[in-house]
């Protein structure tokens, strides 16, 4: 995909973890475009975070795709 990686972020009872997401975007920083999320999500769940996930992303440089 046009030299890109995807990375994954670690799921705690459906919900995204935002402590392994904090860590994978600060490893990344430099290289992430984009972040993808099912909103809800495929077990049906609305993340009370998408928020501080969305604005983690922006900080970086990246868009998000909801």
């Amino acid at each position: 995909m046009a030299g890109m990686d995807i990375l994954s972020v670690e799921i705690i009872d459906g919900m995204v973890d935002m402590k392994n997401m904090r860590e994978v975007v600060e490893k990344n920083k430099d290289k992430i475009s984009s972040f993808m999320i099912t909103y809800p999500s495929t077990c049906g769940v609305y993340e009370g975070t998408i928020i501080e996930m969305i604005d983690l992303i922006h900080s970086v440089g990246g868009l998000v795709n909801i």
